[in-house]
């Protein structure tokens, strides 16, 4: 972390109640007491050679651990839907169920319902009450509360996570609902959205939104030069080629709820609009059509979206998928470099 961070957790709240019970070094510091164990024990690099590993053993696993410790049923975040991205359609209320495996090895006592699905054995209440506030709205609350904030926001931070994965925001993003958090995980290609998690959570709220009587809409991601596949015609396309032989073909699965998609979108509007030579640009929508995993027995591995295939049948059906950045230049030189060498 930044010093000016750690220097934070060290001030004494004036307006956040913190309870004697629970250890503050331990919340922060997760299962490693210093960074030179860490580095020991896993690598001084591993922030930049898996980002999403990274993420896991210094975020999650020891928010998790704590959680479970303390035997959580809601916790609060500061989460708003301005931050962009998949966060614009928080819900004040969400209810995070857990895995199957971690759901099976709960114990639960005999006073267990176990027809609620939202009893705290199946789930954990998460309450986000800053959902509909801005950016500047918090700050305004911050600045007349005298409440102790992270230095760094004068430096011109606009959202802080460690010190190896933060920067300043991007100014190309000025004006746009990412702009916050564009220095976050910044050229890690940490750019997808999770493909388990992601669809048990559109499951969820189209679930919510049902028993409410409210109408459920998809969010529009238009590309007027892409080829729309569902099923049946993914079949037709990819498998049977009936493109011309020596096409390719361009294939991005994608879910239009996704954060990561919505502005990855005009990459892919200007790819198709490029008009690469004897190169089409397709998707298909992962939320509502199953997945074909095996065409011309090549596997298609899709665990996060956007997912980037290259697909051609010259001479023989090949499908090789993209681990570069999400960006034109990168993807159309890879293009490039994969056309030439065929």
């Amino acid at each position: 972390h930044y010093n000016s961070t750690l220097r934070l957790t060290t001030t004494k709240p004036v307006h956040i109640a913190h309870p004697p019970e629970l250890d503050g070094d331990s919340v922060f510091k997760g299962f490693i007491s210093s960074k030179v164990e860490f580095q020991d024990v896993y690598s001084p690099t591993l922030w930049k050679t898996d980002p999403r590993y990274y993420t896991k053993v210094t975020k999650i696993d020891p928010l998790q651990q704590k959680l479970e410790e303390w035997q959580t049923i809601m916790w609060i975040t500061g989460r708003r839907r301005s931050q962009g991205g998949e966060r614009e359609k928080l819900d004040v209320l969400e209810f995070d169920s857990f895995p199957p495996d971690e759901d099976n090895r709960r114990v639960r006592s005999q006073e267990d319902n176990n027809d609620n699905p939202f009893h705290s054995s199946k789930g954990r209440w998460k309450l986000n009450p800053l959902v509909y506030w801005s950016y500047d709205q918090v700050w305004n609350y911050i600045k007349a509360n005298e409440v102790p904030y992270n230095l760094l926001y004068d430096l011109g931070f606009t959202s802080i996570g460690d010190e190896m994965t933060t920067t300043l925001p991007k100014k190309s993003h000025v004006g746009d609902a990412i702009y916050e958090r564009s220095g976050r995980f910044v050229d890690l290609n940490r750019t997808e959205c999770g493909l388990h998690s992601h669809l048990q959570k559109i499951k969820a709220l189209k679930k919510h939104h049902e028993e409410a009587g409210e109408e459920w809409t998809v969010p529009e991601l238009t590309c007027e030069k892409c080829i729309d596949l569902n099923e049946d015609t993914f079949l037709e396309t990819v498998e049977n080629n009936n493109l011309r032989d020596d096409s390719l073909l361009l294939l991005e699965f994608y879910s239009p709820f996704c954060g990561s998609c919505q502005e990855f979108a005009p990459v892919l509007n200007r790819l198709a609009d490029y008009q690469i030579p004897n190169t089409v640009v397709a998707r298909f929508d992962i939320t509502e059509q199953n997945i074909p995993k095996y065409i011309n027995q090549e596997l298609f591995q899709v665990e996060s979206t956007p997912t980037l295939y290259l697909v051609g049948h010259s001479p023989s059906f090949y499908a090789e998928m993209y681990s570069g950045k999400h960006e034109f230049d990168a993807i159309l030189q890879w293009l490039t470099k994969k056309r030439n060498s065929r």
